[in-house]
């Protein structure tokens, strides 16, 4: 008799499938010498110089006492740019920007984007700082109504790495709401890949629910629109995505009461 039982993937699988998905330019080791106990010799295949760094060595490259990352832009760079560009005088629309200084809190690093603390790395939070003169904050419900809920752009150091990179997004690429743990690592880690499909994903987290479904429910019903030159009746759907951390008791107790009572049950879709 044939097993058809699916082999439930080891760490190894899931780390190999992610690289071979997101294809990235460089693997930075969180761990020393982390590749070679995964056996990921074969990403130093096909090229003269290792795509594998420490994440202790990835902010080596010095000079003249300012230190960039060995891979990629730095946001240095870009921040000189933007100001020589946009910044230097008076703006007719300001613009304005926030930053917070909580390192440790999942929200602020996951969704805001928080600058390296070590000393010799501070030229990155002093050069946003002198181009964009953010409005220090500190973690709360209301940055997220600021950040999400609101119809204001607010410049923060993730809208930094955006520029002049052009988004493909088309009318298939309906929004994703991303219901999480902030202090859960898996979650943060599924909300950052998430992020890195076109459509747009408004990170929730649970704790702040209660705060913020109505704002939730509005955007879900406003975006629940006929389809242009569609005539058919089709409508567009937002997705609410329940991470893996939070259980369907929680689910069931706290979030579908809430949105069985104020939306349509066609204009979004469940998945957890």
């Amino acid at each position: 008799m044939q097993n058809n039982e699916r082999r439930s993937p080891t760490g190894y699988d899931i780390a190999k499938g992610y690289i071979k998905f997101f294809e990235p330019d460089v693997f930075v080791e969180a761990q020393e010498n982390l590749s070679d106990a995964l056996n990921f010799e074969w990403l130093k295949q096909g090229g003269l110089h290792s795509p594998i760094v420490s994440l202790e060595k990835f902010m080596s490259a010095e000079y003249r006492g300012v230190y960039d990352p060995l891979f990629g832009q730095s946001t240095i760079d870009i921040l000189q740019e933007t100001y020589e560009k946009e910044r230097r005088f008076q703006l007719r629309d300001t613009q304005p920007a926030l930053y917070c200084e909580e390192s440790s809190n999942g929200f602020a690093t996951a969704c805001i984007g928080v600058y390296p603390q070590e000393e010799y790395l501070g030229n990155f939070l002093r050069s946003f700082r002198e181009v964009y003169t953010p409005e220090l904050v500190a973690i709360n419900v209301d940055i997220w109504h600021k950040l999400y809920a609101q119809d204001h752009f607010w410049n923060i150091p993730f809208t930094v790495t955006l520029h002049e990179l052009e988004r493909e997004r088309y009318w298939h690429h309906e929004p994703v709401f991303f219901i999480f743990d902030p202090e859960n690592t898996r979650d943060l880690i599924d909300l950052w890949n998430l992020r890195l499909e076109p459509s747009p994903v408004i990170p929730v987290p649970i704790d702040w629910w209660s705060d913020v479904s109505v704002a939730v429910c509005d955007m879900i019903k406003i975006h629940h629109r006929p389809l242009k030159h569609n005539p058919h009746g089709v409508m567009h759907q937002s997705k609410i995505e329940i991470a893996r951390s939070i259980s369907s008791a929680l689910v069931e107790q706290h979030i579908l009461p809430i949105l069985k009572d104020s939306i349509p049950r066609e204009s979004c879709i469940l998945q957890h």
